[in-house]
């Protein structure tokens, strides 16, 4: 009797089921990037890549009639101090929940740049070779950093056509009073032979050539540099460049206390992924089944997988945290603890395991492949991949047998069969020139001397031998054995 609900047709079914695997395989690499690197520490630069909020725009720039850069630094260093109560005043945490598990670390609070992208980005010192379009990362760090020094007094700039060039005098302002003052803001260009502005190639937005592609026009250099260095926008680009640099170095930029809580939050998430995978590791290696009838934490039946997460929150703070979250949320949020993400760090340990084998394999140079088929609960038809070789190491030898997958098959020829495996071959590098073995069982499609899988591959390569199966020629061997005795055929009658 119908029970009213509308049945899918098999063609539906597979079609919906079709459209979920596309939907996981195009996001099966999306967690990769938050587990890379050591499992021993962790490196949140490695990880996360934090866009700053803008800083500079909100910046109060110092009247552009102020006479020199000399007078700019002190009503800069005697005014511009935000004290930390400006800083929380002027940055909206209502929607920031700072749990006492990840209290910001006293080291954050005292060097704000410990993880700065230093680490990450080799700054080259000529400007020329920086990006035309500067983001704030990176003038974050360029002001960090600091402008490039002086060229050495022995180096040679070189001449142009009339015989002009850039010279160590121009580094140098001469003062009303006699006094000589170095333009730390005047950078020079090697591979380009220019000049630029650093603070006008970072904070000014205007046309000039000091702060886009440079200036060469040795003649008119002087001349140029007196009025560059007392224009407006010269002076506004220094005041901002200043004011930065006195902020980052007293951490007290706008955005410090988000970045702050930012970094802890994205160091609470690596620890969690960290032992997420660890159970995921765990279970594999023990061959332990991960989920039950229900994914929901504190059921009865809901299996290994979540009965070790609650293990681990009973002892462990962060994974303690993370469970609190998730009760007490409201609302639904990640949890990283469902089926998908369980499968995709399944994947991600088996290309990593896969990985070191196709390694070993490389290493061996020589190798022997077993293939069988078997169809499955659903009757579809899967081969078996097997790769046999032997390595050595540390004077160790040892015969190495590892297993590379199911593969499904629609057709199961011979001809069909080894395209197939050297297809999987070609993905995984291995050159089929180094087989040196093959084992199959005894079926026509797999031994056959005229059509099997051993005679296509010794068509192309003719040193990889075959061996029948001999688990599958004694089971056959017995089969017939037994059939041929009466008393045998009738024992479990």
């Amino acid at each position: 009797m119908s029970d009213g609900r509308q049945r899918l047709s098999g063609a539906e079914y597979r079609k919906r089921k079709r459209e979920k695997e596309a939907v996981i395989k195009k996001q099966s690499n999306s967690i990769k990037k938050c587990l890379t690197g050591s499992s021993s520490s962790l490196d949140i630069s490695n990880t996360v890549v934090v866009q700053p909020s803008e800083v500079f725009d909100s910046f109060s720039v110092i009247d552009a009639t102020v006479p020199s850069e000399t007078t700019v630094a002190k009503n800069i260093t005697d005014s511009v101090v935000m004290q930390p109560s400006e800083v929380f005043d002027s940055v909206s945490v209502e929607a920031v929940t700072v749990p006492s598990e990840t209290t910001i670390d006293k080291s954050l609070t005292e060097n704000v740049n410990q993880n700065s992208f230093n680490s990450l980005i080799n700054i080259s010192t000529d400007p020329a070779e920086w990006p035309l379009i500067i983001n704030n990362d990176f003038k974050t760090l360029l002001v960090e950093k600091g402008p490039p020094a002086p060229l050495n007094a022995n180096f040679v700039f070189p001449s142009d056509d009339q015989g002009r060039k850039f010279t160590q005098f121009h580094y140098k302002r001469s003062m009303s009073n006699g006094e000589n003052v170095t333009r730390t803001w005047l950078v020079y260009s090697i591979s380009n032979d220019v000049i630029f502005c650093f603070c006008c190639k970072l904070f000014d937005n205007s046309n000039s050539k000091l702060a886009l592609e440079g200036y060469n026009d040795w003649r008119h250099c002087t001349q140029m540099l007196k009025g560059h260095e007392t224009s407006k926008n010269h002076l506004t680009a220094y005041s901002t460049w200043l004011e930065l640099s006195l902020r980052l170095k007293k951490t007290k930029t706008i955005d410090d206390v988000n970045q702050r809580i930012l970094e802890s939050e994205c160091r609470h998430w690596n620890e969690v992924l960290q032992r997420i995978m660890s159970v995921v590791q765990f279970l594999g290696h023990q061959n332990l089944a991960f989920r039950g009838s229900s994914d929901q934490l504190f059921k009865h039946n809901n299996r290994n997988f979540l009965k070790l997460i609650e293990l681990m929150a009973k002892y462990d703070s962060v994974m303690a945290e993370h469970v609190r979250r998730i009760i007490n949320s409201k609302k639904n949020i990640s949890h990283y603890l469902g089926k998908d993400i369980q499968n995709e760090m399944i994947d991600l340990l088996a290309q990593s395991i896969k990985s070191r084998i196709v390694t070993m394999v490389s290493e061996a140079k020589y190798y022997s492949i077993i293939l069988d088929c078997t169809p499955d609960i659903s009757h579809s038809e899967l081969m078996t991949v097997i790769i046999r070789f032997v390595l050595i190491e540390d004077s160790k030898v040892t015969i190495r047998e590892h297993f590379l997958g199911f593969i499904s098959v629609e057709i199961s020829t011979g001809e069909n069969l080894c395209d197939v495996l050297l297809s999987i071959l070609r993905e995984l590098n291995i050159p089929l020139s180094n087989m040196r073995g093959q084992g199959y069982d005894n079926g026509a499609n797999m031994k056959g001397v005229h059509s099997g899988v051993q005679r296509h591959i010794r068509n192309i390569n003719p040193r990889a031998f075959f061996v029948p199966c001999s688990a599958h020629s004694l089971n056959l061997v017995v089969n017939d054995a037994a059939k041929s005795s009466k008393e045998a055929v009738g024992f479990f009658i």
